[in-house]
């Protein structure tokens, strides 16, 4: 790496199953489109459980 920057982290992959809307259908696709506040996807959605992958550059 060179000098001055520092290691990074960053998301590479998201495994969720569809969430409850209020009317009752399922969907992916607001989650998909909702930005980069993946660790709040849970309380925002409702979704239980998901997976989030990240990886380390150096």
């Amino acid at each position: 790496m060179p000098r001055g920057l520092a290691p990074r982290i960053i998301y590479l992959l998201a495994y969720i199953l569809p969430y409850e809307r209020e009317e009752g259908s399922k969907s992916l696709c607001e989650v998909g489109t909702a930005g980069k506040d993946l660790e709040n996807w849970g309380k925002n959605f409702g979704i239980k459980h998901y997976l989030l992958f990240e990886t380390k550059f150096e």
